[in-house]
């Protein structure tokens, strides 16, 4: 096994597992291409050890306070099934807006409101919609399953992805690209 290289950490921060009898601290690890999270820091072999990839599936829980609505926690996929990490909402936006392209986001719905429809094309819709804690405007741009099916689609999504990320960003409108918006786009692999 590789030695982890803790110097090459993006950013880092202590999240909460909240268990039946008493809740567990967690040292989370960002990287470029991994996130590490584990009880003790800088360990060598931490419990979790996620991939940043497409495939892979987060999803955030909200929750309103009397200053708006915040990130509450996260939920990462762990042996068949997902797991939440408690943080706070600064570190969670941070890890939000890092994992954007990297991961897919599961419940798109609790984070965006959605209120037109801006195109249509072979790929997929692009819908306008407000950032429930930013209050910002954002595109949002949903692509249809079929085109998540082999990995060369997948390669040609990312490559958008990343050539309209950085073209289409200017004062008054944010244009974001958020690969898939349902939970059933996550499903994609298994019905393969």
């Amino acid at each position: 096994m590789d030695k982890i290289d803790y110097s090459q950490v993006r950013f880092s921060f202590i999240g909460t597992r909240k268990h039946l009898f008493k809740d567990k601290k967690y040292y989370v690890y960002v990287f470029d291409d991994s996130l590490l999270m584990g009880i003790i820091p800088n360990s060598q072999n931490p419990k979790y050890k996620i991939r940043l990839v497409i495939n892979v599936k987060f999803r955030w829980t909200l929750k309103k306070t009397k200053q708006g609505w915040i990130i509450e926690s996260f939920y990462f996929p762990y042996k068949k099934s997902a797991k939440p990490l408690f943080g706070s909402n600064d570190d969670l936006q941070r890890l939000k807006e890092f994992t954007n392209l990297k991961v897919t986001f599961e419940n798109m719905n609790s984070i965006y409101q959605q209120f037109q429809l801006i195109g249509q094309g072979s790929t997929g819709k692009v819908f306008s919609a407000v950032h429930a804690i930013e209050q910002k405007t954002y595109a949002i741009k949903s692509i249809k399953k079929q085109q998540m099916k082999s990995q060369l689609d997948q390669n040609q999504v990312q490559v958008r992805y990343s050539i309209i990320q950085g073209s289409f960003q200017y004062v008054g409108f944010y244009f974001k690209i958020i690969g898939q918006i349902f939970r059933q786009f996550y499903n994609l692999k298994r019905n393969l």
